[in-house]
């Protein structure tokens, strides 16, 4: 028995490791020129920490990811820093402002509602306009959603499922998330498991108990040696992300799947693909000693319509004095979509001129404290094409049936599979990888 995992990110990893770990045999095809997909760790010698420009955070303490740190001995650190909200360098009310949030939360979780849009529910509600505004930032920078789209009855139900595992608290995985990856490749024995990267996964034609798998490696685009093109198994596990999924017919990424997966279609049709866009930059110590809001570990939220939300990447002191510094900045939902078609260094220029208006400042005054930035536009990267997914109206259910088995032939995993409220997440990710290699196995054909 021979399964084809199409994706090395969470997902697919997490299943390739139950599968070896069962005797199965697996392929794995991976587009890019590494593993861990929207998990992407870089070392800059300059920059005292990993630098995340994927996910960066665990929401709560999920099993899925603290089973992982443990069985690889990866630091865990908790990030403890306050939510402000903060206008022209000040807060501004955020304790009351946060409670008016939370209210709304409350009564968006009643039952009894239909499910709608998030921005149907703000229409009718009684509530002061200025929380509705901020319940409508919060929903769409931190799904990375339109307020006009998202689900209610979704958001309700995640919100529930990540109440159970804290999901207020936050941590960080201090040698870099990327680690997760590397272990859950590392965990593969190598006699059952092998990796193809650079491959690009094209086409996907299959019938009951066969899959064959067309591919264009990479180098093809470049013009250099092709590899092999042609991949058949028993099995196939697909956990690109819902962007490549909804990529129309013939973009680069593409899957055209024959016959066509009619449950895939109409999944599509009630699942969306989030914008995000963040920009870590590293900056001169002084900016924080002079504007002491920088130098507070924490969250900073505003209404900026660039990026309205930063939070402290690094913190380093040196008796009362900050003697490193380094803030990420982030955008989701419609004010990401507007920035993510603007070049890299546009995208940090935006970055540099949301937080000197955050802080009040001359635009120069915070340009000249900027010693680096790094970033990486998933909205244009063809392997991802978006930050995560978001159920619109009904997508719920639309994620159920991702979940189910297509002839026991075709299996979808990714975070966008996730049924237990856990979608956009890591762990929603892993969880996805390891429920499909379970599905197979329970069938006893391996």
């Amino acid at each position: 028995m021979e399964v084809l995992i199409i994706g090395a990110g969470a997902g697919g990893l997490a299943a390739a490791q139950s599968l070896c770990g069962a005797g199965a045999r697996v392929r794995v095809l991976e587009a890019r020129d590494r593993i861990g997909g929207r998990l992407y760790t870089i070392r800059d010698p300059s920059f005292p920490i990993p630098v995340e420009l994927g996910a960066e955070f665990v929401h709560g303490r999920p099993r899925e990811i603290f089973e992982i740190t443990r069985a690889a001995g990866l630091s865990v650190a908790e990030f403890s820093g306050r939510h402000r909200a903060v206008r022209d360098g000040r807060p501004s009310g955020n304790g009351e402002r946060f409670a008016q949030i939370d209210e709304i939360f409350e009564r968006m979780a009643d039952p009894a509602l239909p499910d709608q849009s998030f921005a149907e529910f703000l229409s009718w509600i009684d509530a002061d306009e200025q929380a509705k505004a901020a319940a409508r930032g919060y929903v769409e920078g931190f799904n990375a959603a339109r307020a006009d789209r998202i689900s209610t009855r979704s958001l309700a139900y995640e919100s529930q499922a990540q109440d159970a595992i804290d999901g207020d608290r936050s941590f960080r995985i201090t040698e870099g998330y990327d680690r997760v990856a590397h272990w859950l490749w590392d965990q593969c024995d190598s006699r059952f498991a092998t990796l193809h990267l650079n491959t690009i996964v094209t086409g996907i034609r299959w019938q009951r108990g066969r899959v064959e798998v067309e591919t264009q490696s990479t180098g093809d685009l470049r013009g250099a040696p092709s590899a092999p093109s042609h991949f058949e198994g028993d099995l196939a596990i697909v956990t690109v992300p819902l962007g490549v999924l909804a990529a129309p017919e013939g973009a680069l990424g593409a899957i055209q799947f024959t016959p066509p997966v009619p449950e895939l279609k109409s999944a599509l049709k009630r699942l969306e693909m989030g914008e995000a866009v963040r920009v870590t930059i590293r900056f001169r110590a002084a900016i924080a000693n002079a504007h002491p809001i920088l130098a507070e570990p924490g969250f900073i939220h505003s209404g900026d319509e660039g990026f309205p939300t930063w939070w402290t990447s690094l913190l380093a002191r040196g008796s009362k004095q900050a003697t490193a510094l380094a803030l990420t900045a982030w955008a989701g939902g419609p004010k990401a979509e507007r920035l993510a078609a603007l070049p890299d260094a546009g995208l940090a220029e935006r970055a540099i001129d949301s937080l000197a208006r955050i802080l009040g400042l001359p635009r120069e005054a915070v340009a000249s404290q900027v010693l680096s930035w790094h970033l990486h536009n998933w909205s244009l990267d063809p392997f991802a094409r978006g930050a995560y997914s978001y159920a619109g109206v009904g997508g719920l259910e639309a994620r159920r049936k991702l979940a189910v088995p297509v002839e026991s032939t075709l299996y979808f995993a990714g975070e966008a599979t996730d049924t237990e409220g856990h979608a956009a997440t890591v762990h929603g990710a892993l969880a996805s990888g390891r429920r499909a290699a379970r599905q197979i196995l329970e069938t006893g054909a391996h």
